[in-house]
């Protein structure tokens, strides 16, 4: 036992004659580990998504990310799963669709609580159409 801990001393704690100022060894492995993380962060950052399939998008949609008060959002969802399965010739077409959809489906459920399933999947309807479409934005 105490032959490990000198050992660990011996690592971690630098010589006293030692003039050269050097990182102990523990800490230079630390930051290669962090350095080495960021950029495998940083590299898979700037791949574009592949767009989902229509059902995996409605799978999305109809999920809420809490309780879930609206009786409709499988209507809702619906709307929006007909916009992202129509050709279009840009990302921006699609994205009106979307707020398109958004601004009628926000009339037709004014007054329920069904909002933000209006919101959310309009919000999801904007991502599929940038992934459907990532050259044509």
């Amino acid at each position: 036992m105490t032959l490990g801990l000198a050992f660990l001393a011996d690592i971690m704690l630098p010589e006293k004659d030692d003039t050269r100022l050097e990182a102990p060894m523990p800490y230079r492995l630390l930051l290669a580990m962090t350095l080495s993380i960021l950029c495998a962060l940083t590299i898979t950052g700037c791949v574009p998504q592949k767009p989902v399939s229509p059902s995996i998008f409605f799978g999305n949609c109809i999920t809420p990310p809490g309780p879930d008060p609206c009786e409709s959002d499988m209507e809702i969802c619906r709307v929006y799963q007909d916009v992202i399965t129509e050709e279009y010739p840009s990302a921006q077409a699609c994205r009106a669709a979307c707020n398109q959809s958004a601004k009628a489906l926000g009339i037709q459920y004014f007054g329920r609580t069904c909002g933000y399933m209006v919101l959310g999947g309009c919000n999801l309807c904007e991502q599929q159409c940038l992934r459907l479409y990532p050259e044509r934005q």
